[in-house]
């Protein structure tokens, strides 16, 4: 089969603008996950690892972590198809193996495993938090 080339240039603004709403997601979510993981580490190395705010900095790194990738590579593949569907009903015929959007949830299944496992760490965090208050009452 021949080879079929689409320029982002030659698609009206308003898809050109929904290509690039799943990699902001994406990016918005890293930024957002880097900064929750450093509000940990500056806790835990300022000797406070049983702090609240390193509870809740772990919970939310697994949530940042479950949701991202999946909403992000979802939003793309939803406007991919979009964009291939014009295309296509427009009168060009494409040879595309592009996956339906309803596959996105197996492609971050790792990314979904470290959140899962992120998540165990701010239960263990949480429980610690909890010991640590139960043993300031006895000293």
């Amino acid at each position: 089969m021949g080879a079929v080339e689409l320029r982002v240039a030659d698609l009206p603004t308003d898809l050109r603008f929904l290509t690039e709403v799943g990699p902001a997601l994406g990016y918005l979510g890293w930024a957002i996950g880097a900064r929750l993981l450093a509000r940990a580490l500056s806790s835990i190395v300022d000797g406070r690892p049983f702090a609240g705010r390193v509870v809740g900095a772990f919970a939310g790194l697994g949530v940042v972590l479950l949701l991202v990738p999946t909403v992000s590579d979802y939003v793309e593949r939803v406007v991919a198809h979009d964009v291939v569907g014009r295309v296509e009903r427009a009168g060009a015929v494409i040879p595309y193996g592009t996956t339906r959007p309803s596959e996105a949830f197996l492609t971050s299944l790792d990314t979904m495993i470290i959140g899962l496992i992120v998540l165990l760490v701010a239960e263990a965090f949480r429980q610690g938090r909890k010991m640590s208050a139960e043993l300031e009452g006895l000293v």
